[in-house]
């Protein structure tokens, strides 16, 4: 039987009594190839191979490979083993030590923890494809350009002195994202002691040393004790929450904002607004938020969260409007007690996913809890730059 030259799919034979079976097969294929992300968590202190045995998707077959450690069995740098097929792969190193993703007898490229490369095997060796062929050869890893991005979050106003406390703010994340640093700044220093700042999933800290800024500096980057993270896989949809720990004895500093860099593993971007703030109790009504579109997008998915849900019969419903007409169809709800969109009983539907260069978007809360009716709100859409 016949293959693709470098997936090595079945090719469709003559006069096949299923030939659906066979099509479909290829189809899927293609699509794991593209869209499909596996993760692979090294079971034992040694050097780990992309199988290529079994039905498809087999390992390699899968578009990106996501690395991880989560026993921490690592001590050192590792290979990681692809088949000396010709295949472009997306590697996620989400391990501790520095992974050289290369064939059995060729050269290969150096992955670093906490990044994640897009490389090329020729069949014979792997090479970084951001930097283009024949730049083979080991310890040439760099992360993805076309991935990277940075999600700012400011926890106060520029003038009111911060306060301590959890969950200063809420959000969720919309897409599975990979961080490899975090930072945090202030507009006023605080003075007679360091601020410090800590950011949760799910409830959990994902820092083993908490974001500091040191008495009478503006930025985390010149601490004398860094930031060390602990958990760099973030999950789609996941509860994300900040907390201000410590602030200044003396001026307790203003003006807060953490930046959490690193990237996304598929290739989305993501606008998110706070329509309201984290503690009033929200009032339904019209043109909430008014802003205009940076540039032409292609929504692919809407979302909306709180931080505290909604409760009562009525279900939270938000409107979103390009020049005065809503391009939902199905509006976006989020059930009794939910604080996420995603969970909704009916999801929302999109009529319009053209949003045009310069529009006038505005979004509405059509209706709020009945018992409480919620606080926090923010409305993320997702898509693509046209």
């Amino acid at each position: 039987m016949t293959t693709t030259p470098n997936l090595l799919l079945n090719h469709l034979e003559e006069n096949a009594s299923s030939p659906e079976v066979r099509v479909n097969e290829l189809a899927d294929g293609i699509d794991y190839a593209i869209n499909s992300v596996l993760t692979i968590n090294f079971a034992s202190d040694a050097n780990l191979t992309i199988t290529a045995t079994g039905a498809v998707p087999q390992q390699w077959q899968n578009g990106t490979i996501i690395l991880t450690d989560t026993s921490v069995f690592l001590t050192t740098s590792r290979s990681v083993i692809v088949p000396d097929y010709v295949r472009s792969y997306r590697i996620i190193n989400n391990t501790a030590q520095t992974l050289t993703v290369k064939t059995s007898a060729g050269t290969g490229i150096d992955v670093l923890p906490a990044t994640g490369s897009s490389l090329q095997c020729d069949g014979t060796n792997v090479i970084n494809l951001l930097e283009g062929i024949g730049s083979g050869g080991s310890g040439g890893g760099g992360g993805f350009t076309g991935f990277g991005e940075s999600i700012i979050i400011p926890l106060g106003n520029e003038v009111d002195d911060m306060t301590a406390g959890t969950a200063k703010v809420t959000f969720r994340m919309p897409y599975q994202f990979v961080i490899t640093d975090v930072r945090a700044s202030l507009t006023t220093a605080a003075t007679g002691a360091n601020a410090q700042f800590d950011i949760n999933e799910g409830g959990v800290s994902i820092l083993s040393s908490k974001l500091t800024i040191d008495a009478g500096e503006t930025t985390s980057t010149t601490a004398t004790a860094p930031v060390v993270i602990s958990d760099a896989n973030i999950a789609d949809d996941a509860l994300i929450t900040i907390d201000i720990d410590t602030i200044g004895s003396t001026i307790a500093g203003a003006g807060a904002k953490i930046t959490i860099i690193g990237y996304k593993t598929i290739q989305k971007e993501i606008l998110m607004f706070a329509v309201t703030d984290e503690t009033t109790e929200i009032i339904a009504g019209t043109g909430k938020v008014t802003f205009r579109m940076p540039y032409a997008f292609t929504l692919s998915e809407v979302r909306a969260s709180l931080t505290t849900a909604a409760t009562g019969a009525s279900l939270f419903t938000v409107d979103i409007n390009e020049a005065g007409t809503s391009i939902l169809s199905t509006k976006i709800t989020l059930d009794a007690s939910e604080t996420t969109s995603t969970t909704a009983a009916t999801a929302a539907v999109i009529s319009d996913v053209d949003l045009a260069d310069d529009a006038e978007i505005t979004i509405d809360i059509d209706q709020a809890g009945n018992v409480t009716t919620g606080r926090g709100l923010k409305v993320y859409l997702i898509g693509e730059q046209v």
